[in-house]
């Protein structure tokens, strides 16, 4: 199906060394400052970044032109990567918990409608640095797990964003980027904030230190209503199932309520860590 875009602007984000090919701003010369002009309102901006402070700043920038009927972002970071963030080309490290904090600012001034490419190795290790108990840093993202060759780099990205801006189709243009590369070990991915919430609330459960929620319910269950209590029998085996079972449909319904705060859907937060 169709995902709808809520952009009109991108910005391609690049930190690489001297002695590197800039692909970036091959991504900006060749495809993006011509195929944005096939839309009225839409525009680009290559924004080169030599330190930390200038990626801050430049994060910094785009938050202040941000407006959800106006200036609406979709970043892609052209920047080297590893299990611990982004590698600024002065050897400076952008963590993800770093960049998490700089994409929610944006994100939550579009009420969720941000858009985010990494074409960065290992980029999706951003998800460690997202909770369910907070707010989504995006609407989608489209990243690797894994190395990313430049080469492979510049020639996928370049067919994903001429397919994305003639057809306006993110699904399109993920197919385009990797068919653009079918030999690669893994594919690049794509995912929306309604489906990083499902995945990331798996950490709830492991925060229960056993194999399932529902069996960590009747942990906690027992001892409320029965541990704690002076007499032992005080629930029958049907009244005792009957609360597990409450307390598990309160526990899943929870869980809704908080996606809705994750995503921008409701100012109301439900679960506390």
């Amino acid at each position: 199906m169709k995902q709808t875009i809520y952009f009109n602007f991108i910005y391609v984000i690049e930190s690489l060394g001297a002695g590197e090919v800039k692909t970036g701003t091959n991504i900006y010369n060749d495809v993006l400052r011509y195929k944005v002009k096939l839309h009225e309102g839409f525009g680009t901006q290559l924004l080169p970044v030599a330190n930390k402070v200038e990626f801050i700043a430049a994060l910094n920038e785009i938050c202040e032109r941000t407006g959800p009927l106006s200036h609406r972002p979709y970043l892609h970071l052209e920047i080297h990567g590893n299990r611990a963030g982004l590698g600024i080309n002065n050897g400076e490290l952008i963590t993800w918990d770093e960049l998490y904090s700089l994409l929610v600012r944006i994100n939550e001034k579009l009420q969720n409608q941000l858009f985010l490419s990494l074409a960065t190795c290992y980029g999706a290790y951003l998800f460690n640095a997202i909770s369910p108990f907070n707010r989504s840093p995006f609407f989608g993202f489209v990243g690797n797990v894994q190395k990313i060759p430049s080469g492979e780099i510049e020639y996928a990205f370049s067919e994903y964003f001429s397919a994305l801006l003639e057809k306006l189709d993110l699904d399109e243009a993920l197919l385009a980027l990797n068919a653009a590369n079918p030999n690669a070990p893994f594919p690049c991915i794509s995912l929306t904030s309604n489906a990083l919430y499902n995945l990331i609330c798996e950490k709830l459960n492991a925060k229960e230190n056993v194999r399932s929620v529902k069996l960590a319910i009747r942990k906690r269950v027992e001892k409320k209503y029965k541990a704690i209590s002076k007499n032992k029998s005080q629930y029958s085996k049907a009244e005792l199932r009957e609360k597990i079972k409450a307390h598990h449909y309160l526990r899943a319904r929870s869980l809704i309520q908080q996606g809705a705060y994750f995503r921008f859907e409701s100012d109301h937060k439900v679960l506390y860590e």
